[in-house]
Order: structure tokens, then C-alpha cells, then sequence
């Protein structure tokens, strides 16, 4: 996963901007925010897992247009059920 700039940010801000791409279909953007916060607190895992098996319900379409497609949510899942 690409290293952005959310790696920087305070987990509460982390939390949020994740939140606010998510609810806005960018989900690629939403990811990237994702990443940084599992590893800096783990007890958000379970909200990855839920961002993934709901991204996983969706339309190829609507993943393609969030920046995010199947084969990547798949893997995506695959690793934090990893996680667990």
C-alpha cells in the first residue's frame, strides 16, 4: 500500500479522514488512510474488516469509480483476516 501523508497524522485524525473518504466513495483514498491506522492501533482492525467485506458487496463499477477494484479489496481482506 502507498505511504501517504495520514501516516503522519494522530490516530483520531487518521480514524476521521478514513471516515470522511469512505462516506464520500473514494475508496482508494479511504484505504491509504486505512493502512497507517492498523498499524499504529491495531483495535481498529475489526473496522477494516468491516470497510472490506462491505466493499466486497458492491458493484464492480462502484469500486473501479472509488479508485479500488475487486482484486484489491480481495487482497486487502485476504491480509487483515490475516491479521487476526
Amino acid at each position: 500500500h502507498e505511504a501517504s501523508a495520514a501516516a503522519d497524522l494522530p490516530t483520531l485524525t487518521q480514524w476521521r479522514l478514513f471516515r470522511f473518504f469512505d462516506g464520500r466513495g473514494a475508496y482508494a483514498k479511504a484505504e491509504d488512510a486505512l493502512y497507517p491506522l492498523l498499524d499504529e492501533a491495531p483495535a481498529y482492525l475489526e473496522h477494516g474488516l468491516d470497510f472490506y467485506e462491505r466493499l466486497q458487496r458492491l458493484p464492480d463499477h462502484a469500486l473501479e469509480q472509488g479508485g479500488l477494484p475487486r482484486a484489491e479489496v480481495e487482497a486487502a481482506l485476504a491480509d487483515l483476516r490475516a491479521r487476526q
